[in-house]
């Protein structure tokens, strides 16, 4: 077999193999059924034509004139071919992933909210996976899944366990995965977990009604998340943070209240918008809207990770996020004797908002610290593609060095 022949039958199994992912990627979706759209239509032509290349390398005779030269622009066309047919393979994969509020999952939000930022000298790429990861029961018996970062180290080492945003990845999103990764080298113990309703963590609305109080106690699930935490590895049990995110801000600020293995906190947190669909902060339009909003999310995204929809008996009155906490917790650290806050507020984070987060923080008593991450977004400039964490490296620089500053101050 000649050499060129041997690169057709390549370039025919490549373009064979991509063009079933492009095909046939709605089946690799839970809770998806077979769709061929346009884009997967268009997205099908590179894969094709690699095919085609390969078919006339495999016909192609070296012993006619300019033979060579044409062979050389066969490779040249189907090796970009196939490189394009690989890129929208990896897209066509992701697109039944791409949740409608999720702005952190694919190769397009890799280059705009990454690259796009960073410049590609500045865009790093990591696995960022995990030590390990486990199963734990919470309370109503509820379980989900854990993972913990852990290089391991002098002991016992500081600890910190993250409450996630609201996205339907839960613990397994592209900013915990690359700061508990870049943590856990600095000698931290990391470990993340998913909330009912998210990631790899069971139905919340799976063992009925009753229990749906239990799987939206995130205070309880924390609690339960420290408890493995401190009887499963060499953390240092004096130096435990609670690190909350957005949606996770409030549970990670009540443990630290009213959790005595927990010495300090920091919040990551989100401005709010200026306007919400043009009513007023405040107004009983914008709450009205805002809880239209979050509703009709929560609806969608319930079906996109466990792909059924909402039990009829569910309401969305039945299980809001503050089922058991009915108090203001910002009221805690307005008064004096709080453990040590810190506010981390993302430079690009919507920016219109950043006074109100100011003025939040000027009402906290001391102790209390203030990072502000240049040119951050809400999500630490990252996103995930094929199994792999874009990050932008200044801001992660940034905030590993001084979080694990301001951790270490408690040791």
């Amino acid at each position: 077999m000649s050499r060129n022949h041997a690169i057709g039958v390549l370039f025919v199994l490549i373009g064979v193999t991509l063009l079933s992912v492009i095909m046939l990627s709605d089946l690799l979706v839970p809770g998806r059924v077979l769709s061929i759209g346009w884009t997967q239509l268009l997205a099908s032509v590179p894969a094709i034509v690699t095919i085609g290349v390969g078919g006339l390398l495999i016909k192609g005779d070296r012993r006619r004139p300019g033979a060579a030269i044409r062979s050389f622009v066969l490779l040249v066309f189907g090796g970009t071919a196939g490189l394009c047919a690989l890129a929208l393979a990896g897209l066509a994969l992701e697109k039944g992933r791409d949740f409608p509020y999720d702005a952190t999952t694919g190769l397009d939000k890799a280059y705009r909210n990454v690259v796009k930022v960073a410049g590609l000298s500045n865009t790093g790429v990591c696995r960022c996976a995990p030590d390990r990861k486990v199963r734990i029961v919470l309370p109503g018996g509820f379980e989900t899944q854990v993972s913990i970062y852990d290089k391991g180290g002098a002991s016992p080492r500081p600890g910190l366990v993250v409450a996630h945003v609201n996205v339907w990845m839960g613990s397994d999103l592209s900013t915990y995965r690359l700061l508990a990764s870049r943590l856990a080298r600095t000698g931290l113990i990391v470990l993340t977990i998913d909330f009912p309703g998210f990631g790899k963590a069971d139905d919340p609305f799976g063992r009925g009604p009753s229990s749906v109080a239990d799987a939206y106690d995130s205070v309880a699930i924390l609690n339960t998340a420290i408890e493995y935490l401190i009887a499963n590895t060499h953390v240092d049990r004096s130096n435990i943070v609670a690190f909350g995110h957005s949606g996770g801000v409030d549970w990670a600020m009540r443990v630290a209240v009213s959790n005595p293995d927990v010495s300090r906190v920091a919040v990551m947190v989100a401005p709010p918008p200026a306007s919400f669909r043009g009513a007023t902060e405040g107004t009983a339009k914008y709450d009205a809207e805002r809880g239209a909003y979050f509703g009709r999310r929560f609806e969608e995204q319930y079906q996109f990770v466990y792909g059924r929809s909402v039990p009829q008996w569910n309401s969305w009155n039945l299980t809001p996020h503050d089922v058991r906490y009915e108090d203001d917790i910002w009221m805690s650290y307005v008064r004096s004797g709080h453990k040590p806050l810190l506010v981390i507020l993302g430079e690009r984070d919507q920016p219109s908002g950043h006074a109100s987060v100011l003025a939040d923080f000027g009402a906290v008593s001391a102790p209390k610290d203030l990072m502000v991450l240049r040119r951050s977004d809400h999500y630490l400039n990252t996103a995930q593609s094929l199994g792999l964490v874009f990050y932008d490296a200044d801001v992660a620089s940034q905030v590993t060095e001084e979080l694990t500053a301001w951790i270490n101050q408690g040791s």
